[in-house]
């Protein structure tokens, strides 16, 4: 008894297109995400170095007003090009601990500034996506803070970050 032919002319070209179209899709989505973690690189560097610029006012006598522009001067110096990612509320002055490794918002014998850059739709609008929008992700929210503090050993002070 002779089998039938089976036509399988094209299911390669079928398979094909539905791989290239899931290469594609992961593509699109790395592509994104890449966009959100170099977003989250900058955002660190800023927070970073308004943190480290508004300690150092603390640590040389400047009171907290003076400590918070600086560290707003100096993250928006180092910010991505889209937009204030900073504000005077994102700026808290306080205590480290390093012993139970705490930050304590407070304005008494501050030694430690904790500074928190956002694009979250807060300040600036999150991260636009590319292709993350065919799902109706049309931006990502991403922060990034940083704690610096400073300690005195004699007549030297050492600045340091919490990460």
């Amino acid at each position: 008894m002779k089998r039938p032919k089976h036509n399988r002319r094209g299911a390669t070209a079928l398979l094909l297109a539905v791989m290239l179209i899931v290469l594609f899709a992961f593509l699109a989505f790395s592509i994104d995400l890449g966009n959100v973690f170099v977003a989250r690189s900058q955002l660190q560097n800023a927070a970073d170095a308004g943190a480290l610029a508004a300690v150092q006012k603390l640590a040389e006598g400047y009171s907290s007003t003076d400590a918070r522009n600086a560290a707003i001067s100096f993250a928006s110096k180092n910010e991505p090009h889209n937009g204030a990612v900073l504000v005077t509320g994102d700026v808290t002055i306080g205590t480290w601990n390093s012993s139970t490794r705490t930050f304590t918002a407070t304005s008494s014998s501050p030694n430690a500034i904790q500074v928190l850059v956002r694009r979250d739709g807060t300040n600036t609008p999150g991260v636009g996506m590319t292709f993350a929008q065919l799902f109706g992700i049309n931006s990502a929210k991403v922060t990034a803070s940083s704690v610096a503090y400073y300690t005195t050993s004699g007549s030297k002070k050492n600045y340091s970050f919490v990460k």
